[in-house]
């Protein structure tokens, strides 16, 4: 079942109107109007990762239940079990930590731009600044008839003295900047899905809009790069990266299994 109709059963069972739910969610996320939930009901578009657990803790549902199609709240058992906290799905889902798909940023791009930035800076800063030194100690050893290439020696030191600001000022705005990055890039440990006897459940993601529902069955290989990422190799040719999940040999042992 999609995510939209059940939103819309659940919104009906638990007694709000699209604008109250709107308005609930308002205060869990950044402002959802009464158009959003339609929009979302109606298959429109797709709620956001935060959106979707808000709604669930709205709701009082787990986060698996919004997000495994398997679940058919059409069905008045399932649906009174959703509701009541009790309900648990028949193909077992491997809940303990081990099992879930993890997604970890360490933040290596500003890394290696601050790398960057300190090793031009530098490249910059060192020579020019050297430059300055020797043409400045040139022009004050001329004297009388010297005295305009001492002039000339003084203008090139000064031009130097410029470069040697630049890149100064390169490293001083660059490698802050490069370090604001990095901590904004490392992400807390985030749930891409969860895998179960029968399939394998990925969430809503930056690249992946909606949630993606693979069958064990149709998974014909499962390969681990040198970065910690898995690659996992459908029947029908596609391939899928696990972006360095958690526990990676556990996870592989699962998939082939």
């Amino acid at each position: 079942m999609q995510l939209g109709v059940k939103i819309h059963i659940l919104r009906k069972a638990r007694g709000f109107s699209q604008e109250q739910l709107g308005l609930s969610l308002s205060t869990k996320s950044n402002g959802v109007s009464r158009q959003s939930v339609s929009d979302w009901e109606s298959g429109k578009s797709e709620p956001k990762l935060d959106n979707i657990r808000a709604l669930a803790e709205l709701l009082d549902v787990s986060y698996d239940v919004l997000l495994d199609e398997e679940i058919d709240l059409n069905n008045k058992e399932y649906l009174n079990q959703v509701l009541n906290g009790t309900y648990e799905k028949k193909s077992s889902v491997l809940s303990a930590t081990n099992y879930y798909i993890n997604r970890k940023i360490f933040g290596v791009v500003p890394i290696i731009l601050c790398l960057l930035v300190i090793g031009v800076s530098l490249g910059v800063l060192v020579p020019a600044y050297q430059n300055a030194q020797e043409c400045f100690a040139q022009a004050a050893g001329r004297n009388g008839d010297a005295s305009v290439m001492g002039m000339s020696l003084n203008t090139r030191g000064n031009v130097w003295v410029a470069v040697s600001i630049v890149g100064a000022a390169l490293a001083a705005i660059g490698v802050p900047l490069c370090i604001v990055y990095f901590f904004h890039t490392i992400k807390a440990k985030k749930p891409l899905g969860v895998l179960t006897v029968e399939e394998l459940i990925l969430y809503p993601s930056r690249k992946q809009n909606t949630t993606k529902t693979i069958k064990i069955k149709d998974i014909c290989g499962v390969n681990k790069s040198f970065f910690g990422n898995i690659a996992v190799k459908l029947s029908n040719g596609e391939t899928i990266t696990l972006v360095q999940p958690k526990n990676p040999k556990q996870l592989m042992a699962n998939l082939h299994g």
